[in-house]
């Protein structure tokens, strides 16, 4: 007996009893199988309940981020899902799916994680674009152009220090 399904606190149960499958050995799999018989050889599955959220720079954002885990599925398949990566406008995305990082939930962080496939609970965050980072309001432009700006007050300080 393995000892029902896994409480986490009294309000949530990690595991959905009613969506259990069973795997059997002849190759066959029997769906919502919560009323039937275990032959020697057949393997269990409880689907978890512990959403997978996908954040940053997608399409949709806030609560509707949370996804049911689907055995199987990559971050790829779950970022399609949160809508793809966000774009500005119809120049360009802002979110580059190649730096995606996963943040499983014992703790563990994987780098450029879009082909690995995810697991309950996973945290699925996708970084910015190169470009989104150049052009931004915090990117490379802006700092370009306060450094050219305190470089021509500069210049117009000492141009009237000089005439003095």
């Amino acid at each position: 007996m393995a000892g029902g399904i896994k409480e986490q606190d009294a309000s949530f149960k990690s595991g959905n009893i009613n969506e259990t499958m069973i795997y059997r050995s002849d190759g066959s799999i029997i769906k919502n199988a919560i009323d039937e018989i275990v032959l020697p050889g057949d393997m269990i599955e409880v689907p978890s309940s512990l959403p997978v959220v996908v954040y940053g720079f997608v399409n949709q954002s806030g609560g509707s981020n949370l996804f049911r885990y689907y055995p199987g599925y990559t971050a790829r398949d779950y970022i399609a899902m949160a809508g793809g990566t966000k774009e500005q406008g119809s120049s360009f995305r802002s979110g580059n799916i190649n730096k995606t990082t996963i943040y499983r939930s014992d703790g563990t962080k994987i780098k450029n994680a879009v082909d690995e496939f995810v697991l309950p609970g996973d945290m699925i965050k996708v970084a910015p674009s190169v470009l989104y980072q150049i052009v931004s309001g915090d990117g490379i432009i802006r700092m370009l152009s306060t450094l050219a700006s305190i470089g021509s007050s500069a210049y117009i300080i000492y141009l009237v220090t000089q005439e003095k």
